[in-house]
């Protein structure tokens, strides 16, 4: 049996959408996306009902109904896919891959009955990615060959675009690469990939040696998927940016929430001229939102 909550997220997420427009209204979407790909739902039902109401959402109490009636199940979310084309966010995610009980009170969405057993729970992103990057380049640095991709379940068994960023323990960048669109067939192989280039093929510095593994730490951030965007759109705190070229074809990143980076413009600026784009070019923008794992501090 199954059960599926249907709803949209925010709908004010682009001027002319069918709402209106709020510069926060992003601010809902990217914190269920979040919840759920960190497999707390805890954090969707005690979210900050302002920041619901300002959203224009009328997928909420959708969601309340879902959560309750699983509450007793192996909790196992998962993001299938997410999108917000039309300035209306939308979600495909499931909470649970173990059975829902066979009988679920209609009227107050409660479960009325012992749950099965199922499945593990997911594993915890918030650790496993950035143990994983970092796993990934000290074999590469102390081998010179690629870490053998570890067997992948939940989230790291999916195709997702990702960055890896390493830094020394005082902050600064000591490499950062990664990919726009998935390149290889799970976020694990992704990881492992990206992370022997930031350690690597970064051109903007040397590689990484043996002697300074002990002293970096590691963050992974996994890239929503990109939606054409404005100016107005644009929000250097939340959201990433891609920049292309219209004649050239050039594409440059840029990922959310860096330090020096408060402008829309500076935003722009810097992304178009990682990519080599000319200046006076017309120009194409998408932005994203991102899901960053940083590595705990000893």
């Amino acid at each position: 049996m199954a059960l599926i909550a249907s709803g949209d997220l925010s709908h004010r997420l682009k001027r002319g959408a069918p709402a209106g427009y709020k510069p926060t209204a992003h601010q809902f979407d990217a914190q269920v996306v979040g919840a759920l790909r960190n497999n707390d739902s805890e954090r969707i039902i005690n979210i900050d009902q302002d920041v619901r109401r300002l959203a224009g959402e009328c997928g909420y109490r959708s969601m309340l109904v879902v959560l309750g009636a699983t509450r007793e199940l192996p909790a196992a979310a998962e993001v299938l896919h997410y999108e917000a084309p039309f300035g209306v966010g939308y979600l495909v995610a499931q909470l649970t891959r173990s059975a829902v009980p066979s009988y679920v009170n209609s009227e107050k969405g409660s479960v009325l009955s012992e749950p099965e057993s199922g499945t593990a729970d997911e594993d915890d992103l918030t650790d496993a990615l950035p143990l994983l990057a970092r796993q990934a380049v000290e074999t590469f640095v102390r081998t010179g060959k690629p870490l053998s991709v570890p067997p992948a379940s939940g989230a790291l068994s999916t195709p997702a675009a990702c960055f890896v960023s390493i830094k020394t323990l005082t902050g600064e960048l000591r490499g950062c690469i990664g990919t726009i669109a998935p390149t290889k067939q799970t976020l694990a192989e992704e990881v492992v990939l990206n992370a022997a280039n930031a350690a690597s093929r970064d051109p903007r510095f040397e590689p990484v040696t043996a002697d300074e593994l002990a002293s970096l730490r590691y963050s992974v951030d996994i890239l929503g998927k990109p939606e054409p965007a404005t100016m107005e759109d644009l929000d250097p705190a939340t959201y990433g940016v891609i920049v292309e070229g219209e004649s050239s074809g050039l594409r440059g990143l840029l990922l959310p929430d860096i330090e020096g980076v408060d402008t829309a413009g500076r935003q722009v600026e810097i992304a178009a001229r990682k990519a080599g784009i000319r200046s006076g070019e017309p120009i194409k923008l998408f932005r994203f939102v991102v899901q960053r794992f940083r590595e705990k501090k000893p």
